[in-house]
């Protein structure tokens, strides 16, 4: 009887360590893969910025700087409204 019991727990201790394994594995996966989303989201804003500014600088050339301003700044915004829109599309 009392080697029944010690078998059982010794499976399940045995059980319980090769899960607490698959774990730990799925958990540095996780993370490298949160490491790298916000890596690439920190690219699309850098990216984003310099895409801005250059089209600042294209139509400071050709308007005036207000006027350039005034442009990008609607660029952005419609931007932002269509990042918004897909995000909350995708939310649903």
């Amino acid at each position: 009887m009392i080697k029944a019991v010690v078998d059982l727990v010794i499976a399940f201790l045995g059980l319980v360590e090769a899960e607490v394994r698959t774990l730990r594995r799925t958990v540095v996966n996780l993370g490298w893969g949160l490491a790298f989303i916000v890596i690439a989201a920190l690219l699309v804003f850098a990216s984003a910025v310099f895409f801005l500014w250059g089209l600042f600088q294209y139509f400071a050339a050709l308007l005036s700087p207000v006027a350039s301003a005034f442009i990008v700044s609607l660029v952005a915004l419609m931007l932002a409204v269509i990042a918004g829109w897909i995000a909350h599309r995708r939310a649903r």
